[in-house]
């Protein structure tokens, strides 16, 4: 393998793959078509290799032998190597497509890339508890879809709390708001994330949450060179931008998210 061939893989520039794996892995590459030397090719692959003698995890091995990894798993490997916080939103949870599940079938698609980098996909508490109200007071299809969803998320951070976590408490949002509303905890705690130089993918339905988040981006008032992005899941679990957000300017690079290596805080706050 060499960088182009590496920076094919991950959908990435060759200058944005090789400063990936300087400050990742502390690989200098000279020539873009040079193989790379063993020692580091060996480092490159079990960063991306899943652990043996696992079933589960056993068709990504699959798919690396062919150097080809699902959208999904690219799109999280490459936060995950970008140290990105990783947050989902309720409707993208309760996003039910021909009665088939798109967040059950991205956490099936990531777990095993999740696993190997040690990333975390957060489900906010307010999350949690968001989706539980409307298991109990929702309209009939988000009540149906929260009843079905509930114990899915309970048993990801209960089971596999090492990859799937619940994170935040009752004083998430007003005490004298019974009802959980995950918006604006969102859109607080994602500025502060900013503030403090962190970079941050949320997966949300929502487009107008999709666009107020995306114009944090260009916030001048917050001197930041953290990257905010959104996408959204589609019915086959992978993550996609959202088209009914034409008009906010993103950070991206042929459609593809623009990471930004030389922009990443040495400290960082959060999981």
């Amino acid at each position: 393998m060499n960088l182009t061939e590496f920076a094919e893989m991950m959908h990435l520039s060759e200058q944005e793959a090789k400063d990936l794996l300087e400050q990742k892995l502390g690989i200098s590459v000279i020539r873009s078509s040079a193989p790379f030397l063993p020692g580091d090719e060996t480092q490159i692959m079990k960063l991306l290799k899943p652990p043996e003698n696992s079933p589960a995890e056993q068709p990504v091995s699959d798919t690396l032998k062919t150097g080809y990894i699902t959208d999904a798993e690219k799109f999280i490997l490459r936060c995950a190597l970008q140290d990105y916080l990783i947050l989902v939103d309720t409707c993208a949870i309760l996003e039910i497509i021909n009665r088939q599940s798109a967040f059950e079938k991205l956490t099936d698609k990531i777990r095993p890339v999740l696993k190997k980098t040690g990333k975390k996909l957060i489900i906010p508490y307010v999350v949690d508890q968001e989706v539980e109200f409307l298991s109990k007071h929702g309209d009939s299809r988000p009540k149906n879809n929260a009843q079905r969803m509930l114990p899915v998320i309970r048993k990801l951070t209960e089971e596999e709390k090492d990859i799937f976590v619940c994170v935040g408490s009752r004083a998430d949002w007003p005490r004298d708001d019974n009802k959980p509303f995950a918006d604006p905890v969102f859109r607080r705690e994602i500025i502060h994330f900013r503030e403090k130089g962190r970079n941050v993918l949320l997966i949300t339905q929502d487009k107008n949450l999709t666009a107020a988040i995306l114009r944090e981006n260009n916030d001048g008032s917050i001197r930041s060179k953290s990257v905010i992005e959104v996408r959204m899941l589609n019915e086959d679990g992978n993550l996609v931008l959202n088209p009914a957000v034409v008009d906010v300017p993103r950070f991206k690079a042929e459609g593809v998210l623009y990471f930004r290596p030389a922009y990443i805080p040495n400290n960082r706050v959060g999981g």
